[in-house]
């Protein structure tokens, strides 16, 4: 029993130490009207998040290239109106 415990907590243990967890990495993003947008971006080597110093998300539109401040519709998340940088994103009520 104590093998089979001591076999568990190595396998959890190796499970934890594989994770590339990062935090609040600098990037910049260019918009393609050649503005820049500084943000971070947090995650793992699967999941990624771009946000901006607040916290505030941020996601590329598919639909004209542009990065925009996230919100959310129903279970997604969706670019809002809202292009990074040309708002302050806690007075648009966004996420």
């Amino acid at each position: 029993m104590i093998r089979l415990s001591s076999l568990f907590i190595c396998i959890i243990f190796s499970a934890v130490a594989n994770a590339t967890w990062f935090r609040d990495i600098p990037r910049t993003l260019t918009q393609p009207d050649g503005s820049i947008v500084q943000c971070l971006i947090t995650g793992d080597q699967y999941v990624r998040r771009l946000h901006d110093q607040y916290n505030y998300t941020i996601i590329l539109s598919q639909k004209d290239g542009y990065y925009y401040y996230a919100q959310q519709s129903g279970n997604e998340i969706i670019p809002s109106t809202f292009k990074v940088g040309s708002i302050n994103p806690a007075d648009a009520g966004l996420i």
